[in-house]
């Protein structure tokens, strides 16, 4: 969120298409553009980390976005509860969407 802001005001950046995928490339959204989707998985997959299933990962979203988008926001959502953490709602969202949206793919196969 600070991120956004800064390139926003401090920057003075316009696009609001690059400032929404800043804004919510940490826990995603309901309803995101193919920009806001490359780069939450850019930063789950990136080359510094190195979480359990970081390479099921990277060939995700190398083979299907929105599969990547289902298993990262998975993993995050698992990972979270396992933690006692509490989940931002935006998550929640985009998971129940990508979800919706791979059935509704798999019905229609």
């Amino acid at each position: 969120i600070s991120g956004a802001a800064y390139v926003q005001n401090v920057l003075r950046l316009e696009n609001s298409s690059v400032i929404s995928a800043i804004r919510y490339h940490t826990t995603a959204k309901k309803d995101m553009t193919h920009l806001e989707k490359l780069i939450y998985l850019a930063d789950f997959t990136s080359a510094d980390r190195s979480y359990n299933d970081v390479e099921i990962m990277r060939n995700l979203v190398n083979t299907n976005i929105d599969d990547a988008m289902a298993y990262s926001l998975s993993y995050t959502i698992s990972d979270l509860v396992g933690k006692s953490t509490p989940v931002h709602p935006d998550t929640v969202d985009a998971y129940n969407q990508i979800m919706l949206k791979i059935k509704q793919r798999g019905d229609n196969k």
